[in-house]
């Protein structure tokens, strides 16, 4: 009677009598099978199927899945003396949501979160703090410190619910 068991570095093994056949991850999901019939591997293969990493160009890239959007970048905001400046407008954002699934109609704020950090410390020995919504500009903005008129590279992260 063979029975299946975890030894050695969580693999599985199938015992065979006294010895034991190790099972690749992908070989497990053919002998397992789900409630409906169907191999744990074709529901993994559909699953593969639905996360869509794209890349935009150099400076971006992106994945996409049924419910949620991450994009991640780096961008330099042009000078303006003062310890914020405009990181990225709806518009912005919608165009690179809609990059990744085009059927994105419209930009909700409340269902996107970005975080940032400095993209360059050697060039601009700044700190950047959180950026923040700006409802009346229908923007995000980007504060650091100490405030600068040179160009600062920021790298970032967009997280965006899709449901």
């Amino acid at each position: 009677m063979a029975i299946l068991n975890t030894i050695k570095k969580g693999y599985m093994h199938l015992k065979v009598g006294g010895a034991y056949i190790k099972l690749l991850p992908r070989t497990l999901a053919t002998l397992v099978s789900m409630s409906d019939g169907r191999s744990v591997e074709n529901a993994i293969d559909e699953l593969n199927r639905k996360f869509v990493f794209k890349r935009r160009n150099s400076s971006e890239a992106g994945i996409c899945t049924p419910h949620y959007i991450m994009i991640m970048g780096t961008l330099v905001l042009q000078g303006a003396n003062a310890d914020y400046r405009q990181l990225f407008s709806t518009s912005d954002l919608l165009s690179k949501l809609k990059f990744y699934d085009p059927s994105i109609s419209n930009f909700d704020e409340g269902k996107c979160v970005i975080t940032t950090n400095n993209g360059d410390g050697n060039a601009a020995a700044i700190h950047c703090y959180a950026p923040e919504w700006w409802g009346s500009n229908n923007a995000y903005y980007q504060y650091f410190y100490p405030g600068t008129s040179s160009p600062i590279r920021v790298n970032y992260c967009i997280h965006y619910l899709k449901l």
